[in-house]
């Protein structure tokens, strides 16, 4: 590895662990709360985070393996359940 390699794994698990805590604390009640009609929600906006991080690994982890881009046979993934706890 690199220093930058290293620096791009810290920098990527640190927001990882960002969003994680977020996802953690915030309230089940308000996952589908909208600031406006036409915004999305936070349970939107985390399916297309999820989604987007996923479709670029699968791109990236390509690219390491054959040395070249190689399209991915992506398939969407299932939506994020909630539960609540109590």
């Amino acid at each position: 590895m690199t220093p930058y390699h290293d620096t791009l794994i810290e920098t990527l698990s640190g927001g990882m662990l960002d969003l994680r805590g977020f996802v953690e604390h915030f309230p089940v009640d308000r996952w589908d709360w909208k600031p406006a009609p036409t915004n999305w929600s936070v349970r939107r906006n985390l399916h297309h985070m999820r989604d987007t991080d996923q479709r670029y690994l699968e791109r990236l982890e390509g690219v390491f393996r054959e040395g070249k881009y190689v399209p991915p046979g992506w398939t969407r993934p299932s939506p994020i359940r909630l539960s609540r706890s109590t």
